[in-house]
């Protein structure tokens, strides 16, 4: 049963939400395909784990609420990082949080610490650059250079254009290289 799901289309998939015998394992399925993607994601966008955690369990939820319910036409991998994203924001605006990369965020992702302090300086202003840009650019930004979302899929989740998403995310890079230009040296 699990490589029959594991063959599916998304879309294909979500339909089994809505049957009692099949859902279990469709839902696991679906949650193993965008686990990762999704917790990524709200993590960059968040720069907290626990509060990415958070929300993307309650972005989860709201899909799967959704899925039962027949709610979703289309792409539901999108569906989901437009429940993510929205919920992101919700979030940032709720609790007017100033973005910061976490300390043990940090340290989790950099095992060799002491080894390569300099890398591991650049990677933090690097986070920090990326948290304060404008969130119409960083969330293009984020989807594609982290999450390897291709620049159409990342227009239907942001709801722009594939031009106008190519221009945020070249906006974005753009950005960075200025905030960034003081820091870091071209070493040929």
């Amino acid at each position: 049963m699990k490589g029959k799901f594991a063959d599916m289309e998304d879309a294909e998939l979500v339909e089994f939400f809505r049957d009692k015998s099949m859902e279990e394992k469709a839902v696991a399925e679906f949650y193993a395909r965008y686990s990762r993607k999704g917790y990524g994601y709200c993590l960059k966008f968040l720069g907290n784990s626990d509060d990415a955690s958070d929300v993307f369990q309650e972005g989860f939820v709201k899909f799967y609420k959704a899925a039962k319910d027949g709610q979703i036409s289309g792409n539901p991998g999108a569906y989901l990082m437009v429940t993510l994203r929205n919920l992101s924001f919700n979030f940032l605006r709720d609790k007017k949080v100033v973005q910061t990369v976490g300390f043990e965020d940090y340290m989790a992702g950099n095992s060799g610490i002491w080894k390569d302090i300099e890398h591991n300086e650049k990677m933090q202003l690097l986070q920090n650059a990326i948290a304060r840009l404008p969130a119409k650019m960083r969330d293009p930004f984020v989807l594609k250079q982290y999450n390897g979302y291709e620049i159409k899929e990342i227009a239907a989740i942001i709801g722009e254009t594939e031009a106008n998403t190519k221009t945020l995310i070249w906006r974005a890079k753009d950005k960075l290289k200025e905030m960034l230009k003081y820091y870091i040296t071209d070493d040929k």
